[in-house]
Parts: C-alpha cells; sequence; structure tokens
C-alpha cells in the first residue's frame, strides 16, 4: 500500500480558543469546583489521631511527657488540661500504659485514683515491662487468679516465659536487662503458687514456651524447679528458637530428660482443635522447608523419632504410621517435597522409612 501524493496530515489548532468548546452540565461544574478546592488527603499522623479519638483515646504528648518524668503534681495539671482540651469521656487509657511501660507505679496509681480506668490487658502490659509490684497491684485489683487463662489464651506464666523474643531487635545491654527482669518474675509467679506445669489455651506450658521464645535461663530456671518435659510441646518449640538451625541445646537438653519425641504441638488444646490448625511433630518440623535443621533430624532420628507419622488436622489418637490421608504429611513427605532436604531423605531413607508413601500409594 503507497501513500497518495496529495496526503497530509492535519495540525491541531495552535490557539486553545479554536477547540470547540465541549458543554458542561451545573452538576460536572460542581463537582470540577469541589475537587479543586477539596482539602489535601489527611496525614498517617492525622488518620491515626482520628482513629484513637473514636476510641475515646485521644493524643496526649504533654501527658506523656510528665508520665515518662515529670512529678506528680504535673502529671495531674496535664491530665486535666488533655481532659478540658477533648473528650471529658475519654479513658486515657493509653495514658496508663505509657506509666506501665516507665515503670511509674506511683503515676498508675494516681491515674486510677482519678478515674483513668485500667483492663485486664494491662496486666500483660505489666508483665511485659518486668515491674513485679505493678503487677502484684493489678492482680489484686482484677482479684485475678494466679493460674486464670486470659482472654488471649495464655496463663500469666506462659506469657511471662516467652517475652524475650519481643526483646531480640534492642541493644544487647536492653536484653539482657530484660530476660533477668522476666527470670524474676517468673521466680515471683511461682513464689506465688503459679502451677509450673499448667497448661494454657494452647496446650503450652511454661517450658514449652520459654523452649520457643523465652531466654534460656527462664528455659534453665522452669527446668530446675521441677517443670515437666512431657507436658505441652517443648520439643518442637525448641526447634523454632531463631537461633535453632545452629544451637540444639535446648533439645539435646530436653530429650535427654525424656521429652517425648513423637508428640504433636497442640494436643488437646480446644484453641488448635476449633481452627483446625495443622499439627506436627519435632521431625516434621526439622525436615520442613522453612525449619529445615539437619543437625536435629539426625538427633530425633537417634531418639527413635517416628518418620511415618502423619501430621494432624484434628484430635485423631488413631492416626496409623505408614498411613496417609487428606489430613497433611509425614515427614519423609515433606523431605521429598523440599528440595533442598535431599540429605534430610537420605537419612530418613536408611532409616527404612516405606518410599511409597511419598507417592501417595497405599
Amino acid at each position: 500500500m503507497t501513500c497518495p501524493d496529495n496526503f497530509t496530515v492535519p495540525l491541531p489548532p495552535t490557539r486553545s480558543h479554536e477547540f470547540a468548546a465541549a458543554p458542561v452540565s451545573p452538576e460536572m461544574a460542581e463537582m470540577a469546583a469541589f475537587i479543586w478546592n477539596a482539602a489535601p488527603p489527611p496525614s498517617r499522623a492525622e488518620l491515626d489521631e482520628r482513629h484513637l479519638r473514636t476510641l475515646l483515646q485521644p493524643p496526649h504528648p504533654e501527658l506523656d511527657h510528665a508520665i515518662e518524668g515529670g512529678t506528680v503534681d504535673r502529671v495531674l495539671d496535664e491530665l486535666a488540661e488533655a481532659r478540658r482540651r477533648f473528650n471529658p469521656d475519654a479513658t486515657f487509657n493509653t495514658a496508663i500504659e505509657r506509666a506501665i511501660a516507665c515503670g511509674r507505679f506511683d503515676v498508675m496509681r494516681l491515674l486510677m485514683e482519678n478515674g483513668v480506668p485500667v483492663n485486664t490487658d494491662n496486666l500483660e502490659a505489666a508483665a511485659r515491662s518486668g515491674h513485679i509490684p505493678i503487677l502484684a497491684y493489678l492482680m489484686k485489683h482484677f482479684s485475678w487468679p494466679i493460674d486464670n487463662v486470659s482472654d488471649h489464651g495464655l496463663t500469666m506464666l506462659t506469657f511471662v516465659s516467652s517475652l524475650l523474643s519481643q526483646a531480640l531487635h534492642i541493644l544487647i545491654h536492653v536484653i539482657d536487662r530484660l530476660a533477668v527482669e522476666h527470670q524474676d518474675m517468673v521466680a515471683w509467679l511461682l513464689s506465688e503458687g503459679a502451677d509450673i506445669n499448667r497448661e494454657d489455651a494452647y496446650s503450652e506450658t511454661p517450658l514449652s514456651c520459654a523452649a520457643k521464645k523465652g531466654s534460656k535461663g527462664v528455659f534453665k530456671m522452669l527446668l530446675e524447679a521441677g517443670a515437666d518435659v512431657t507436658r505441652g510441646a517443648p520439643l518442637p518449640g525448641s526447634l523454632l528458637r531463631e537461633e535453632g538451625n545452629a544451637n540444639l541445646e535446648l533439645t539435646k537438653e530436653l530429650l535427654a530428660r525424656g521429652a517425648p519425641v513423637d508428640k504433636f504441638v497442640g494436643e488437646e488444646s480446644p484453641i488448635w482443635e476449633r481452627a483446625g490448625f495443622q499439627r506436627g511433630t519435632a521431625l516434621q518440623l526439622a525436615c520442613d522447608g522453612s525449619h529445615r535443621n539437619l543437625a536435629a533430624v539426625r538427633l530425633l532420628l537417634t531418639y527413635g523419632a517416628d518418620p511415618r507419622l502423619n501430621h494432624r488436622l484434628s484430635n485423631d489418637n488413631q492416626a496409623d504410621v505408614d498411613s496417609q490421608d487428606e489430613t497433611g504429611f509425614t515427614a519423609l513427605m515433606s523431605a521429598v517435597l523440599n528440595k533442598e532436604s535431599s540429605e534430610a531423605l537420605e537419612l530418613l531413607l536408611d532409616r527404612g522409612t516405606n518410599l511409597e508413601m511419598a507417592d501417595g500409594e497405599d
């Protein structure tokens, strides 16, 4: 196809008034004016402030500063000013949280005496802060039984035993301080009669929580105080620590003390039952791609771990070895599916695991 000799490309008008004006309705004109004159979208800080106000928790930086380092008189002045500026019905529970975090027992009591309410979430905040007098005061205030399970499914001792991991990215001397404070908190709870083997709603004991998340000092303290290694699931928990691939110290200690090598996580847990969480053994966890740990596979097999057991989705006490169904995988299947677990697969096969199970055959 050729272009004709007289073909020309029409050029656009050089002046805007040469364009034909499109008719604009009054509604469109009104919308355009609204958009043109609209204020810029709110910032993240403004949105956060609006959210706090809807919760009757208006921001109060001056009150926060007084709580952190001011006198009690200054705290009272700033509280009165905040109530004057904002909704007088505001609860200001965030001020209680600030006082707990700062260890200001005197300020927390002052706020409570002046109508600032506390709630049971403040109990966990007090435990997290490591301040025993504050926690003791709040437990007495709420008549809180020491082995009570909270709305979050935890006992006070399981919660405190798992606290160190929340501080792993803080400066090392702060981590050390928190570890010591949490050991003191655990010791205090035990001295007050807390059951060292009490399971929470997740079927976790203080020891299994410490094995998974807590400090090694708390872990050893619980063992020395007589924690039962057969309760909860401390063995799988020990493989979930951040240093789990390089350090099997806790795993070896648990096995040496008789921890059940094939126990499933979450056994008899009402929360795990309702949610249908998949539950596995320590060996299945060690063969899994996200937690691959060849040293742990060797160690667990040495202690007789059964590689033929299935994951569980329900409380099925009749789960057969060398059988599989829609409920999950065996350790062997996990190793087969994980391309980086060829060495783990060889170890499992050396133990005589039925290879046909990985192919889905009966």
